[in-house]
């Protein structure tokens, strides 16, 4: 009996998810519409505002899912971001006490520093996705794709998957193979730099040390594109309109 009130409590939950992607998408479509005469800052202010609101109905059908399982610890654990973004949606917090976090991981006074469980900070979820992106791009070389090809292939994807900036540009494939090298040689947003490493040191993706070590074939290339199609799926899904505007020199 438990599991059926499970099962019914999980679907109720992905029922919950959708109805709320699509009133999302409608929402930004009649915005469209109505917010012509705004500048390009307060229309992204307006749609971080939507989204916000939108991502905290999400976790409050998350939260009521968790709530139906025997462990509440993780839903205890997520209600803290909910009632976060609740201060910020409706209350008008800019720093709710939920992100009063440290500005960086260096000791205290008493020569204590904290690394959660998890890696701790790694920088901004926009420069990580500039460092997923350069990745899939060096893996497609790797696969055996020229440069020029790779660099086409992949500006491709990312316009496909509609992944853009903060300012709603697209991410061309200029920027990412410029990214690809500053990682390379260790420069570049943290974040990027980071992931780039991990990358390089066959920590991840899955199974990236297998996929590099074998010699090239027509298998290896159809691998690479598979690796690094997901992991521009992983942008447009968990980082949309996270990457940083160009700047213009």
């Amino acid at each position: 009996m438990k599991g059926a009130l499970d099962s019914k409590a999980f679907a109720d939950l992905l029922l919950r998810l959708d109805e709320i992607g699509v009133l999302h998408e409608k929402e930004h479509r009649n915005m469209e519409k109505n917010l012509v005469s705004l500048v390009k800052e307060d229309k992204i202010k307006v749609c971080n505002l939507v989204d916000l609101t939108y991502c905290q109905e999400m976790l409050l059908a998350i939260n009521t899912f968790l709530l139906s399982l025997p462990n509440k610890r993780p839903a205890k654990i997520l209600a803290r971001l909910t009632v976060a973004l609740q201060d910020m949606v409706h209350g008008g917090s800019k720093e709710p006490t939920l992100f009063n976090i440290p500005a960086k991981q260096t000791p205290d006074q008493s020569g204590v520093s904290y690394t959660p469980a998890f890696g701790g900070s790694k920088g901004t979820a926009g420069a990580y996705a500039q460092g997923c992106l350069a990745i899939a791009l060096d893996i497609l070389i790797n696969g055996g794709f020229k440069k020029a090809e790779a660099v086409a292939w992949v500006a491709s994807e990312v316009k496909s998957a509609q992944i853009v900036d903060r300012g709603g540009l697209s991410v061309s494939g200029k920027r990412i193979s410029n990214w690809r090298d500053h990682f390379s040689r260790g420069q570049g947003a943290l974040a990027g730099r980071r992931a780039f490493d991990d990358y390089q040191r066959r920590k991840w993706p899955v199974n990236i040390e297998q996929f590099l070590g074998s010699p090239r074939s027509d298998l290896k290339k159809a691998m690479a594109e598979g690796i690094a199609r997901d992991l521009i799926q992983r942008v447009a899904l968990a980082f949309q309109q996270e990457i940083a505007v160009e700047q213009r020199r």
